[in-house]
């Protein structure tokens, strides 16, 4: 009787559930940018030997990108001048920016969608340039006018104007040489007759100049001529 009762009892205890482990206390990071689990040791950087060093290494890749800076009371507007897909309105526009063209002229015509600087007087003119990725289906696109409103015109670069919406009915009537990259709010606030202060070229022009060599000459020779000197 006393084996049965104690096989009983073992019987029963085995029946029992495992009791659960108490729950870890929660881990508190000390500060928010600390992750849960410690990172991997850093591997040591490998030396690279002399031979295996390359010259691009050393220095960052050269630019061809241009930009130029529009200054005035209202802000300042930048912009990506477009040298592939519009080489020579690009290079007329530094052209003109080089003898002070522009300097002190003011905003005008404005409209719901452009803002224009310059004046309709033809010093020279260019071929007009066209992107199927430089479209007005975005405002921010800068612009010269044209010299005429049929197939016959030609892009006049001393008429320049900023869209501040988009336009679509001017794809391929107008030529688009240069995109806003930091200001379009600027072009919104500009007052009509509001003066501009500056324009500055930043980027390497060299190419530009040397590929349109002879169309530059004629263009320095023609705002010469029209008082306008290089600075």
């Amino acid at each position: 009787m006393l084996c049965a009762a104690i096989a009983l009892s073992f019987a029963a205890g085995c029946d029992r559930p495992a009791p659960t482990p108490a729950p870890a206390p929660p881990q508190t990071a000390a500060d928010p940018q600390q992750t849960a689990t410690t990172p991997p040791a850093p591997t040591p950087p490998t030396e690279a030997k002399p031979s295996e060093t390359k010259s691009a290494d050393l220095a960052p890749a050269a630019s061809d990108e241009i930009y130029a800076v529009f200054k005035q009371v209202s802000g300042v507007i930048r912009v990506k001048l477009e040298t592939k897909a519009a080489p020579r309105i690009c290079l007329s526009f530094i052209t003109l920016v080089e003898h002070g063209y522009f300097k002190g002229r003011e905003w005008t015509d404005f409209s719901p969608v452009v803002r224009q600087l310059g004046e309709s007087r033809v010093i020279f003119t260019t071929p007009r340039e066209f992107s199927p990725k430089l479209f007005f289906n975005v405002g921010g696109r800068l612009c010269a006018s044209n010299t005429t409103d049929d197939n016959t015109a030609r892009a006049k670069p001393t008429r320049i104007f900023f869209t501040v919406k988009e336009q679509d009915r001017w794809n391929l009537v107008y030529s688009v040489f240069a995109t806003v990259t930091e200001g379009l709010d600027v072009s919104l606030r500009l007052q009509e007759g509001e003066k501009l202060d500056s324009i500055e070229i930043i980027g390497d022009t060299t190419a530009l100049r040397t590929k349109y060599a002879t169309e530059l000459a004629a263009w320095n020779a023609e705002l010469d001529a029209a008082g306008y000197k290089a600075r």
